[in-house]
């Protein structure tokens, strides 16, 4: 369901700024669903969409295998406010810069 809406979204011109991904999702982990995201990004040649996992895993087995499906980040719940809304501004500032930036 979620790679299908994004499809969509990305089909028709829009851009995710960013995808916080649950990794404990019913019908499909977030490992699978970043994974065909970055299938459908690669078919597509649509620009890489900044994903970040979350899970309560503190594993550092769990944030490798974050990163080695695609995820560009990982965060452990519970969050911590202050170090997510640090991060969800550098990747809008990131986004920013792109969008402006002179073709």
């Amino acid at each position: 369901m979620a790679v299908e809406r994004f499809n969509q979204i990305m089909g028709k011109g829009m851009r995710y700024g960013m995808i916080l991904m649950d990794l404990e999702m019913p019908l499909m982990n977030g490992f699978e669903a970043t994974e065909n995201i970055r299938d459908v990004e690669a078919k597509n040649k649509y620009p890489k969409t900044y994903i970040c996992g979350l899970s309560a895993s503190t594993a550092k087995e769990t944030e490798l295998k974050c990163l080695q499906c695609g995820m560009n980040n990982y965060v452990s719940k519970p969050l911590n406010m202050e170090n997510m809304l640090k991060l969800i501004k550098e990747q809008f500032k990131i986004i920013e810069q792109n969008v402006s930036a002179p073709a």
